[in-house]
This record gives C-alpha cells, sequence and structure tokens, in this order.
C-alpha cells in the first residue's frame, strides 16, 4: 500500500483552493461535485487537497498564485 505524503493529507477551504485556482466559488464547487477536483464536505463547506489544487493549477492554467 502507497503511503501518503504529508502535501496529500494537507488541506484547504473550498474558498481558498478556487482563489487559488482564479475561479469562482461556485465554479470550484461544480468541480468538486463533478469529480473534476477531488473534496471532502467538513460540516457545511469542502475541504480539498493542496497537493491536488497545486497539481490542478500547474497543469491546466499555469502557475498557482501565492497564497498570503
Amino acid at each position: 500500500m502507497k503511503r501518503k505524503r504529508a502535501d496529500d493529507i494537507r488541506a484547504m477551504p473550498l474558498t481558498e483552493a478556487a482563489y487559488v485556482l482564479g475561479i469562482s466559488y461556485l465554479r470550484a464547487e461544480e468541480m468538486v461535485r463533478s469529480g473534476s477536483l477531488r473534496g471532502v464536505r467538513v460540516g457545511n463547506g469542502w475541504q480539498v487537497s493542496m497537493a491536488q489544487v497545486a497539481h490542478w493549477a500547474e497543469t491546466r492554467m499555469g502557475k498557482p498564485k501565492e497564497t498570503v
């Protein structure tokens, strides 16, 4: 069984992921619901893998925005 790296486990709220990807929250939520961006429902919001957001941004949009 493959061990997960720490980067694979770290997550961010979907609102932050949408900002990093340069898309609206509604578009990001649509991506999670369709399965193109994996997310986990936590309470009334979504959490997504930071590694997956970075990978998605690099492969589809170029370099991701710097977070503050």
